[in-house]
């Protein structure tokens, strides 16, 4: 009798545990149409970056000229971050709340149980990592549209080679270590996960460059005259174009089309 009870409770709790991992891996979904969205308005804005310099290498004072663009999609930017910011905030509860199910489950006594989970999260912690990573931008030199700006140096995210790494060493999972890889996914889900998720979420909110533009533009509006000074402008033209083709290629299939858009 007692052993039905205790196999009836344990099934009851991986019974939830399934249910928690389920919303998290909605959350992951929200999250990343998020990071696309984001995504795709820096294509877009290096794109448009190109496009300008190009007609201001053509023009005869090498003048930008005022358009309304930029702030469109700085505004489509911030409008993607507070979606993104807040299925993060919601993931962090549904992930608390997963910890929490999986430390009553004691996996570690159960070493089954253990790699079926640790197949689970596989899956989670790939599709968190391609979603983060996406933190990791690399904008062109601005120098020519606002000297003293450098470029903004890639950053890989610590999410991204931490979950990386988890999940090479859980498909190698031997026999008896399975308690051992259970504690790392504690620690990695209690503490990398909510810390890293947040510096992401930062991180691909930030329209730095559009913020220098759309303040040259503020200039432009009220009649003042933006002239391009520096290196071959069609050389930094280009530089817009090969981070437009960087950031497109991070897309989905169905919105690469929408980039030029």
């Amino acid at each position: 009798m007692d052993y039905r009870v205790s196999f009836k409770k344990s099934e009851e709790r991986e019974r939830v545990l399934r249910h928690h991992l389920s919303l998290l891996r909605e959350d992951v979904s929200w999250c990343s149409n998020a990071a696309d969205a984001i995504l795709l308005c820096h294509a877009r804005f290096a794109y448009l970056m190109a496009q300008r310099i190009d007609d201001a290498s053509r023009s005869w004072l090498k003048g930008l000229k005022y358009g309304s663009d930029t702030t469109r999609l700085a505004n489509d930017i911030n409008k993607a971050s507070r979606a993104l910011s807040q299925h993060i905030t919601q993931m962090q509860g549904n992930l608390s709340m997963f910890v929490s199910a999986l430390e009553k489950l004691e996996v570690r006594k159960k070493r089954s149980t253990a790699r079926r989970i640790l197949g689970w999260l596989k899956y989670l912690f790939n599709a968190l990592a391609s979603i983060f990573a996406l933190g990791s931008f690399v904008s062109p030199f601005l120098h020519s549209v606002a000297p003293g700006l450098s470029m903004i140096a890639p950053a890989a995210s610590t999410l991204w080679k931490a979950a990386a790494a988890f999940c090479g060493t859980a498909s190698e999972i031997r026999e008896g270590k399975e308690s051992e890889s259970i504690d790392s996914v504690l620690l990695f889900l209690k503490e990398t996960v909510p810390r890293e998720a947040q510096t992401a979420q930062k991180s691909l909110a930030r329209f730095d460059e559009a913020l220098v533009v759309m303040g040259l533009e503020a200039r432009m509006k009220t009649g003042r005259r933006v002239v391009l000074r520096g290196p071959d402008l069609a050389i930094v033209a280009e530089e817009w174009r090969k981070v437009a083709k960087q950031y497109q290629s991070m897309l989905p299939d169905e919105e690469e089309e929408d980039v030029n858009k």
